[in-house]
């Protein structure tokens, strides 16, 4: 199971659905000045593929399915999870292209790491959220 958790920005706006196979998510908005950040949970921004997983199925935030491997996704809890399919900084290309491929082999998805930064279905605060991930995910898998 290669789920990791991060902390995210916590200045997100809902992302509108154009059709209902699309996950409504939230997206980062523009950072404005007079904005106290010691008030947020803030982390790097990672420059991946946005993933959401909804408890059975791995998508994109535009609704299309990931033709992630079955051992991929086995043993992820039945829960919504959003995150982003990460290689690595400066890698946006290669996990873009692992990632949108029916293709691709498990050498190359062997590289690919699930970034949880939220349990989108969650009723609690990003604190309460951020608390349940670390608590329900593997230990292993957190970053």
């Amino acid at each position: 199971m290669r789920i990791v958790l991060v902390a995210f920005l916590l200045l997100l706006s809902p992302l509108s659905s154009a059709s209902h196979d699309t996950p409504a998510l939230m997206l980062a908005r523009v950072y404005k000045a007079d904005v106290d950040v010691s008030h947020y949970w803030v982390s790097e921004k990672l420059d991946g593929v946005r993933g959401f997983w909804d408890g059975e199925s791995l998508r994109t935030r535009n609704g299309l399915p990931v033709a992630a491997p079955d051992w991929f996704t086995a043993g992820w809890p039945e829960v919504a999870m959003d995150g982003e399919l990460w290689i690595g900084r400066g890698r946006f290309d290669e996990v873009s292209g692992i990632v949108r491929s029916d293709t691709a082999s498990d050498e190359q998805w062997r590289r690919v790491r699930f970034m949880v930064f939220d349990l989108p279905h969650h009723p609690g605060t990003f604190t309460e959220r951020l608390e349940t991930m670390r608590l329900t995910l593997p230990q292993h898998n957190i970053a």
